[in-house]
């Protein structure tokens, strides 16, 4: 099982928050050795609280110091609602959802879009890659999607609560909390 892993970063002043993304193998950036292609994808958003809203996706240069607002600016996607989620990158795909419940798939290097991912219901959590899969949660239900550049919905269920959390793996299960269970999830043996 290919694991792909996201970090996050709470910056800003006045409840801004801002999610940076990590990937993992030949995506752009590598736990423990630092940045290949020197990028960093940064989502903006705002407490949940405060309803739907404008968000904004950027790409910027770490390399870059000082006021990078223009020189450091690879790409922005302005397609997105407020969003308190990081970003997960998997095979040259970013895939991030907002609050209103849209999960967005852009090309990583380029910032074009593929698809959006209309679920419905509120959403906080950080998609999780894995086997070629996308794995969300949200208010409503919990949902897996193929990987890739076609949205493609495998399975959905309900969970009878809420799902603020992101799904993770560990030694090929799948566990997912919603706020009144945990479920551990794995192939059938």
């Amino acid at each position: 099982m290919r694991r792909v892993r996201s970090m996050q970063c709470w910056m800003g002043a006045f409840g801004v928050i801002a999610m940076v993304v990590v990937g993992s193998g030949a995506d752009w950036l590598q736990w423990g050795d630092g940045c290949r292609n020197n990028r960093v994808c940064v989502a903006i958003g705002q407490d949940p609280a405060h309803g739907r809203g404008t968000g904004l996706l950027h790409c910027i240069d770490a390399t870059k110091t000082g006021d990078i607002t223009e020189s450091g600016k690879i790409w922005s996607y302005e397609a997105i609602e407020r969003s308190i989620s990081s970003a997960t990158i998997s095979d040259g795909l970013l895939y991030i959802p907002d609050i209103a419940g849209k999960l967005h798939c852009l090309n990583a290097d380029t910032g074009d879009p593929c698809w959006v991912h209309e679920t419905v219901a509120e959403t906080w959590g950080t998609p999780l890659v894995a086997d070629g899969k996308i794995y969300l949660g949200n208010q409503r239900k919990f949902l897996i999607m193929a990987e890739g550049r076609e949205p493609q919905v495998l399975f959905e269920t309900r969970l009878g609560a809420p799902m603020y959390s992101s799904a993770i793996v560990a030694d090929g299960v799948i566990y997912v909390a919603s706020q009144r269970q945990l479920w551990a999830v794995s192939a059938k043996q």
